[in-house]
């Protein structure tokens, strides 16, 4: 009598599951790329900050290479942050960051010719804000009054 004709097309219950499908699909997009892009901004940030230690060491360095022999001493100049920062040798800070500068004497056990040489310990930080807080990198690094043998 009555015949029931087949509906082409979709229930309510099935277009509920392919929009919460495709809602989860898209959120899981959007974290990762929003993780992505924090990543890169972290690894951008931690570059800076990096090059900004590699440049006060390779300054302390090199001030220490043209002490050797002098009548100053072999650590002149470079005792205090001020006195590292009043020479101007350093990058200008980009904004944002901050670089402190401890240098302390270390008691050495490194003896050249018959002499026991004096050693500095120089511990670099620099810190910075991003989006996720205060962040910071940091470095030691040991110098010696080495002589040269020339």
């Amino acid at each position: 009598m009555f015949e029931t004709k087949k509906k082409n097309g979709f229930g309510l219950i099935e277009v509920l599951v392919s929009i919460a499908i495709l809602t989860a699909v898209v959120l899981t997009l959007n974290f990762l790329a929003q993780m992505a892009y924090y990543s890169w901004e972290n690894a951008q940030y931690k570059t800076a900050a990096y090059n900004i230690i590699q440049d006060a060491t390779e300054y302390i360095r090199n001030t220490r290479d043209q002490n050797v022999g002098t009548s100053n001493g072999w650590f002149a100049g470079l005792a205090t942050q001020a006195e590292i920062e009043k020479n101007n040798g350093l990058i200008t800070m980009p904004s944002g960051f901050t670089r402190e500068i401890k240098v302390s004497d270390v008691a050495s056990d490194i003896v050249y010719e018959g002499t026991a040489l004096s050693k500095k310990k120089v511990e670099i930080k620099v810190s910075w804000k991003e989006r996720r807080g205060e962040r910071s990198l940091a470095s030691v690094t040991y110098f010696t009054d080495w002589k040269s043998k020339y």
